[in-house]
């Protein structure tokens, strides 16, 4: 199946960049090899890209330095919305 695939990339895109050219007699096997690399290059960029170091839970998450997590997960940190209390405010929320 990935060399059917591989196969009609090639052919494909090697017509394309015949046409592109005004069609020329004699330079087949140079279009063929340019496709060839152009595949082999997107094939490269996607393992690159599907390589990529994950956290435990997906490639958002671990995004904090060195892993950290922050203190008490998020909205935990002081004077945040999601802080329990009202630490440092007076009455009304107003220091």
């Amino acid at each position: 199946m990935q060399q059917q695939a591989r196969d009609e990339y090639v052919r494909s895109r090697a017509y394309e960049i015949w046409e592109q050219e005004g069609r020329p007699d004699g330079e087949h096997e140079r279009h063929w090899r340019q496709a060839t690399e152009e595949f082999e290059a997107g094939l490269a960029a996607s393992a690159e890209v599907t390589n990529l170091p994950r956290g435990s839970e997906g490639l958002a998450s671990g995004l904090q330095p060195g892993g950290v997590t922050p203190a008490g997960g998020p909205g935990q940190g002081a004077d945040s919305i999601g802080a329990s209390g009202r630490r440092g405010r007076g009455k009304g929320g107003v220091v």
